[in-house]
Protein backbone atom coordinates (compact mmCIF):
# COMPACT_ATOMS: atom_id res chain seq x y z
CA UNK A 1 0.00 0.00 0.00
CA UNK A 2 1.34 3.38 -0.74
CA UNK A 3 0.70 5.80 2.02
CA UNK A 4 0.46 9.52 0.76
CA UNK A 5 1.60 10.94 4.12
CA UNK A 6 2.17 9.25 7.72
CA UNK A 7 -0.85 9.57 9.78
CA UNK A 8 -2.46 8.17 13.17
CA UNK A 9 -5.20 5.95 14.15
CA UNK A 10 -7.24 6.64 17.28
CA UNK A 11 -8.37 2.66 17.02
CA UNK A 12 -4.41 1.57 18.08
CA UNK A 13 -3.93 0.35 21.31
CA UNK A 14 -1.04 2.27 23.20
CA UNK A 15 2.17 0.83 22.69
CA UNK A 16 3.04 -2.23 24.94
CA UNK A 17 6.66 -0.93 25.72
CA UNK A 18 5.86 2.57 26.80
CA UNK A 19 2.21 3.08 27.26
CA UNK A 20 2.21 5.80 24.71
CA UNK A 21 -1.78 6.47 23.33
CA UNK A 22 -3.02 6.74 19.55
CA UNK A 23 -1.59 10.45 19.56
CA UNK A 24 2.21 9.29 19.75
CA UNK A 25 1.68 6.12 17.19
CA UNK A 26 2.27 7.13 13.61
CA UNK A 27 1.21 4.49 10.60
CA UNK A 28 4.48 5.22 7.72
CA UNK A 29 5.53 3.26 5.04
CA UNK A 30 8.22 0.89 5.72
CA UNK A 31 11.53 2.20 3.97
CA UNK A 32 13.09 -1.27 3.43
CA UNK A 33 10.43 -2.87 2.10
CA UNK A 34 7.98 -0.90 -0.63
CA UNK A 35 4.75 -1.97 -0.09
CA UNK A 36 4.51 -2.05 3.68
CA UNK A 37 3.50 -0.64 6.43
CA UNK A 38 4.00 -0.53 9.98
CA UNK A 39 3.60 1.53 13.30
CA UNK A 40 5.71 3.59 14.98
CA UNK A 41 5.48 4.68 18.54
CA UNK A 42 7.43 8.10 19.23
CA UNK A 43 7.38 7.66 23.08
CA UNK A 44 10.16 4.87 22.40
CA UNK A 45 11.05 4.29 18.98
CA UNK A 46 9.21 1.10 19.31
CA UNK A 47 8.47 -0.49 15.75
CA UNK A 48 5.39 -2.55 15.15
CA UNK A 49 4.46 -5.36 12.58
CA UNK A 50 4.55 -4.95 8.49
CA UNK A 51 1.45 -5.56 6.80
CA UNK A 52 0.18 -4.12 3.61
CA UNK A 53 -3.39 -2.63 4.50
CA UNK A 54 -4.13 -0.41 7.45
CA UNK A 55 -6.33 -2.51 8.43
CA UNK A 56 -4.10 -5.39 8.55
CA UNK A 57 -1.69 -3.41 10.39
CA UNK A 58 -3.77 -2.21 13.18
CA UNK A 59 -5.53 -5.70 13.79
CA UNK A 60 -1.16 -7.05 14.14
CA UNK A 61 -0.47 -3.96 16.67
CA UNK A 62 -3.57 -4.45 18.77
CA UNK A 63 -3.49 -8.37 19.15
CA UNK A 64 -0.35 -8.46 20.35
CA UNK A 65 0.75 -10.27 23.56
CA UNK A 66 2.18 -8.80 26.55
CA UNK A 67 5.86 -10.16 26.78
CA UNK A 68 6.69 -9.02 30.32
CA UNK A 69 5.04 -10.79 33.45
CA UNK A 70 5.63 -9.22 36.65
Amino acid sequence: MKLKRPHRDRRLKPCPFCASEWSELTIAEVDEAPGFIEVICGGCGCIGPWAKTIGAVRARWNSRKATVKN
